[in-house]
């Protein structure tokens, strides 16, 4: 399992489950060329939290006899696509790493890169077709959509000051939530559970996918270069306005962040990060994060107890713990 090994925030159920997946997930592309399954398997077993998978297997959990086929390709599937983004927003960012190894696109180059994200999407819904029901590929259809909406919207807000929280909000939905929300929705399915709960899964994965990112962008703040595997204000360099710098703008007596936003030299970035962690910005962005969380463990308390229950709340508490 990908996520930190001195805490397990699942069950052992679902960690073996992800077990299975983890091992089955290295075999995907074994009929691939080599220029394509090289470069895709190093940025796999780059790690990552596995977090979309996990939250598949937890949502199958609610129901009864789920075929084993079925939920493999469906982790295999959203873990793809959310692999496929990130090999292309590193070639949006001009990234040369991430998770501490060299990014596809420095190894190999943007145009390479870009042809092996969109393999990458397109194995994914080969896998659920092979699933035989469609209901498995509008969630996920849905999302990757969303996905390429977000990018879009980020792509034309940079190096902007006039960004409101709502602007971030509806950004990162459609770049992180949107895949929670899809991730659900199809274990879901395959659980076969009623509309009510699949609605309550939908809130509770809306409410971790914000929260999950603001907290990310948190990190870039208060993390350090080796846990980030990028430099700590990356953000800042690239143009981002992440919600920890909104609200570091208002509280910009000097200048100091709006000044390194529009031109990121190394000691404007410096200054600037400084400012974010000594004005506030971060204690008033974890506060709208634990919001969210708080909104995903009260959807997560109106599934019925059980097994999955209990998983989604200690991930939630996960999420909290993780950044305090």
């Amino acid at each position: 399992m990908r996520m930190p090994p001195v805490k397990k925030p699942v069950s052992k159920q679902v960690v073996d489950s992800l077990n299975r997946f983890e091992e089955s997930f290295l075999t995907v592309l074994d009929e691939v060329a080599p220029e394509i399954s090289e470069p895709s398997l190093t940025a796999i077993k780059a790690g990552g939290k596995r977090l979309r998978p996990a939250l598949v297997i937890i949502a199958a959990g609610l129901g009864a006899d789920i075929d084993e086929a079925g939920l493999r390709n469906a982790c295999a599937a959203v873990e793809l696509v959310h692999l496929a983004s990130l090999v292309h927003d590193d070639v949006l960012d001009g990234a040369d790493t991430r998770r501490g190894v060299s990014t596809i696109n420095a190894n190999y180059g943007h145009r390479r890169a870009i042809l092996i994200g969109d393999y990458l999407f397109g194995t994914a819904f080969r896998l659920l077709a092979g699933c035989d029901d469609n209901r498995l590929i509008a969630p996920l259809a849905e999302a990757s959509v969303l996905l390429s909406q977000g990018e879009l919207q980020q792509r034309q807000a940079l190096r902007r000051l006039d960004q409101t929280i709502e602007d971030y909000l509806t950004r990162i939905y459609t770049k992180t939530a949107a895949l929670f929300v899809a991730s659900c929705l199809m274990g879901a399915r395959l659980a076969g559970v009623s509309e009510p709960v699949a609605e309550a899964l939908r809130d509770y994965a809306e409410g971790l996918g914000i929260a999950f990112q603001i907290y990310d962008d948190i990190l870039d703040f208060t993390g350090n270069e080796k846990a980030l595997g990028k430099p700590v204000g990356s953000d800042i360099r690239e143009g981002t306005v992440t919600l920890p710098m909104i609200y570091g703008l208002r509280l910009d007596g000097n200048g100091a962040l709006a000044e390194a936003i529009l031109d990121p030299r190394d000691e404007a970035v410096c200054n600037a990060v400084e400012h974010v962690i000594a004005c506030g910005a971060i204690d008033q962005a974890k506060a709208l994060a634990t919001e969210y969380v708080d909104k995903a463990m009260a959807a997560a308390n109106a599934l019925p107890d059980g097994a999955s229950k209990k998983d989604l709340l200690a991930l939630g508490k996960f999420v909290i713990d993780r950044y305090h």
